[in-house]
């Protein structure tokens, strides 16, 4: 990316940076900042918790950032990893890494989109205030907010120790988004919650409404619109430039709450960001519990109804949410490791809403990959054709033009901007200014109307590469030479969609096995060898005239 890092403007609902270009970015969320990585991934390998083994860890990925062409990180902060009661920063461990972390995103020009409040299973600092208060009371208790606000104010003031910048000038931090999933307060809860009820009572004293559910919606709208602006304005007024977003959830979250999503149509945040998840729907609650396959299921019926239904994403398209920018906070196959045509179908759909960012749920760190297994894996060693997917439906999202047309079908078949992907096969295949890339064997399925090659990315076997090895090649096309890139075979040893806590390998990597290897390039004589993982350098002839 040319100027990075280049400060990013909304206008008018649409995000641009500073030289006039449309930001259009795709990547991961990234958590080697995160103790909840640690405690929930890592801690039970024995894997060491200090400075070192993190650093490395996020050195790694950033490594398997670049080469799977990604150009933005979401980086959600759990303040129990370094606050106190008061929202005060605590200099430990995890604030360091997150500085750290800016600092790697930075020298590899890949943006960072922040996400200040979020609290999971693991809490470091006990008395951290973002662990005393509900999920509902971040927003809707007074006292939770002035803390969260002292948080954020200490937090984007801070100058970090690895760049020498404070986190609010440093334009490789893209947006900022307040909080990762909010709840809101209901009317069962507010009436539960003595506090909640007292506050409630007051406005309706002071606005002369009655008590009743339904006057409490015109509350919520106010206390909603009065969190966001408030935020907004805070980081603001502390100087930050960078974009403000919302997080709105996941599909059919507006249900029962049109006037909060008033609320922040109305309010002065830049832009709004959901999620969208293949599969959640049709596995019992709680999910972590219930394990299912779920990598041959059709789920462009599910991609086209949220593009269609305004109860699941269509309210996105209407006029009230025009003047927002659009962001994926998060986006994944549901246990489904082994799907290897998706992800194209669903970053056309994210353009087809208008989004302009979007990140994957997670980045599967090397150090564990090989004995994870549940409902979100992505690595380019372990998932090697979901990998290519992802590396694919990149350049698909952005060669596909903001609010174009969702027209995917239920059929086999699908076409999308530059590829296509069949369901029966489970293989994707796209071609974009000299990239080829597949996600399996695509000689029966190849539509692509295709040019000059200067770079291949696949798995397994096509109209230029034949191959019967597990793992992702690359092959970089540069005169008469070629660089071979060949990643080892990866083959399950367990099923990838069951969660495993024990210490055996649901993943077998292969580095020493060798695979023949024929590579048949337009006008060049073809190139047979055994290819074993690692890199290799060849020569590449021109074919003969015929005579």
């Amino acid at each position: 990316m040319n100027d990075f890092p280049q400060k990013i403007i909304n206008k008018d609902g649409l995000l641009f940076f500073e030289n006039g270009d449309e930001v259009q970015l795709w990547g991961h969320n990234f958590q080697s900042n995160l103790y909840w990585e640690y405690g929930f991934r890592m801690k039970h390998l024995g894997i060491p918790l200090d400075s070192k083994t993190l650093k490395e860890m996020c050195d790694n990925g950033m490594e398997s950032m670049k080469a799977m062409k990604s150009d933005l990180i979401r980086c959600h902060l759990t303040p129990s990893d370094f606050t106190d009661a008061e929202g005060n920063l605590s200099d430990n461990l995890w604030l360091d890494l997150f500085g750290y972390l800016i600092s790697k995103a930075r020298e590899n020009n890949i943006y960072v989109a922040v996400s200040f409040l979020n609290h999971m299973d693991f809490t470091l600092i006990e008395d951290s205030f973002i662990a005393q208060y509900s999920r509902e009371e971040w927003i809707f208790d007074p006292i939770a907010v002035k803390k969260s606000q002292n948080y954020i104010q200490q937090l984007i003031n801070t100058v970090n120790p690895y760049t020498g910048i404070p986190y609010k000038e440093d334009l490789s931090i893209a947006t900022w988004e307040i909080i990762n999933e909010p709840e809101y307060m209901n009317w069962d809860k507010m009436e539960g919650n003595p506090v909640q009820k007292s506050l409630f009572e007051n406005w309706a004293i002071e606005n002369r409404a009655p008590y009743n559910d339904c006057y409490y919606e015109n509350y919520q709208y106010e206390v909603v619109l009065d969190y966001l602006n408030g935020m907004a304005a805070l980081l603001k007024a502390q100087g930050a430039t960078q974009p403000v977003i919302w997080n709105c959830n996941w599909p059919r979250m507006i249900v029962g709450k049109e006037r909060i999503f008033d609320a922040i149509s109305d309010s002065n945040v830049d832009a709004i960001s959901f999620c969208v998840y293949p599969g959640q729907d049709e596995v019992a609650v709680p999910f972590v519990e219930n394990p299912e396959d779920m990598s041959k299921k059709n789920f462009l019926p599910f991609l086209k109804k949220c593009f269609e239904d305004y109860y699941y994403l269509g309210w996105i398209k209407s006029k009230r949410f025009e003047k927002k920018a659009k962001v994926v906070y998060e986006f994944e196959t549901m246990y489904a490791a082994e799907n290897a045509h998706l992800y194209p179908a669903m970053a056309t759909l994210f353009r087809s809403l208008g989004v302009q960012m979007a990140t994957v749920w997670t980045h599967t760190f090397d150090c564990y990959a090989e004995y994870q297994g549940g409902s979100h894996i992505l690595n380019l060693k372990t998932t090697p054709q979901k990998a290519v997917a992802y590396i694919l439906a990149n350049f698909a999202f952005k060669a596909t033009e903001r609010f174009s047309s969702f027209d995917f079908s239920a059929s086999d078949l699908n076409t999308f901007e530059g590829g296509c992907l069949s369901i029966e096969k489970n293989v994707c295949a796209g071609y974009y200014e000299g990239l080829y890339l597949n996600s399996g064997n695509t000689e029966e399925i190849d539509e692509l109307h295709l040019g000059f090659i200067h770079e291949i990315i696949g798995f397994g076997s096509s109209q230029y590469v034949q191959y019967n090895g597990t793992g992702i090649y690359q092959i970089v096309i540069s005169d008469n030479q070629l660089k071979v890139l060949i990643y080892p075979d990866s083959s399950f040893l367990k099923n990838p969609w069951e969660w495993n806590k024990s210490k055996d390998p649901v993943v077998l990597l292969d580095s020493d096995s060798s695979h023949f290897m024929e590579i048949s390039l337009p006008g060049f004589e073809s190139i047979e060898f055994q290819a074993k993982p690692g890199n290799h350098s060849l020569t590449l002839n021109k074919k003969l005239a015929a005579a």
